[in-house]
């Protein structure tokens, strides 16, 4: 990776975690195949095409799966237990992976359950049930 696409790369990561503040998921889409993805690219995986715009997803979805974290890294030491979990965002965007605060036993949180995400100190995406 030369330091072009570094710089190229915070940029985007800025811009990502700039617009998670306000509550908005952007992520990026390729303009030859449609493909999305929510970490920054400057290539699209699928057809390599460097045609890649900005795109505003869906702050609300579904939970796919989740579990229960007991034992955390140290960034999340004093948010145990939490549940960590996947969601498939409500406009057909892609999956993400995120975490909600504050659930403890399994009856707190199910597959199926409607998220939106909400604002967080911490890194990436933090949901809450909708």
């Amino acid at each position: 990776m030369n330091q072009e696409t570094k710089t190229v790369d915070r940029m985007l990561i800025k811009e990502q975690v700039d617009s998670l503040r306000d509550g908005k998921v952007v992520g990026y889409t390729c303009t030859a195949c449609d493909k999305d993805s929510i970490t920054p690219i400057v290539r699209c995986p699928e057809c390599g095409s460097g045609d890649i715009t900005t795109k505003i997803f869906a702050s609300t979805g579904t939970i796919l799966t989740y579990t229960i974290q007991r034992v955390a890294s140290e960034l999340f030491i004093n948010d145990v237990p939490y549940a960590w979990i996947i969601v498939q965002l409500d406009d057909g965007g892609p999956r993400v992976t995120g975490w909600i605060p504050y659930v403890s036993k399994p009856e707190d949180v199910a597959v199926g359950d409607k998220v939106k995400i909400t604002t967080s100190y911490k890194p990436g995406f933090m949901f809450e049930k909708s």
